[in-house]
């Protein structure tokens, strides 16, 4: 008989299976602040997650042109090229897969507006892990 763990969280509870269904994905994270990029970096390296990163919009409309990752998180709020541009430049170069905005300003996206951005989600600063890895396991 195979049984679920269940992982309380502030969330609610979450079945491990989710949890450990994100090992062995790619995960572009794009931020231009390095403190959010190591926090992300250990929380989806636990789950065995393979992160590469970007800091700034350029480079992740490159690197995810570029890569075969599963999911892209992505800062609003960045130099030479900010989120909702990069997003805009990717899907209007047919990019398809996942792109999940990360803020530390919720004023700054409402529901309409991801959507219209071309964001798949949305996340707030600061991240919660069990909601990122949820996330992402949904998404992909």
């Amino acid at each position: 008989m195979v049984r679920s763990l269940q992982i309380p969280s502030r969330m609610g509870t979450v079945a491990f299976e989710s949890l450990n269904s994100i090992r062995g994905k790619k995960v572009l994270v794009v931020d231009d602040n390095s403190e959010s990029r190591q926090f992300l970096n250990r929380v989806l390296d636990l789950f065995g997650c393979e992160v590469d990163f970007a800091t700034n919009g350029a480079e992740a409309v490159e690197q995810a042109l570029a890569g075969d990752h599963d999911v892209v998180l992505m800062d609003l709020c960045m130099p030479v090229l900010n989120g909702q541009s990069a997003t805009k430049q990717l899907r209007d170069a047919g990019y398809t897969r996942p792109i999940v905005g990360v803020t530390a300003e919720a004023k700054l996206v409402n529901a309409e507006d991801i959507e219209e951005i071309g964001f798949d989600e949305c996340l707030f600063k600061p991240v919660n892990r069990i909601k990122l890895v949820t996330l992402i396991s949904e998404l992909t």
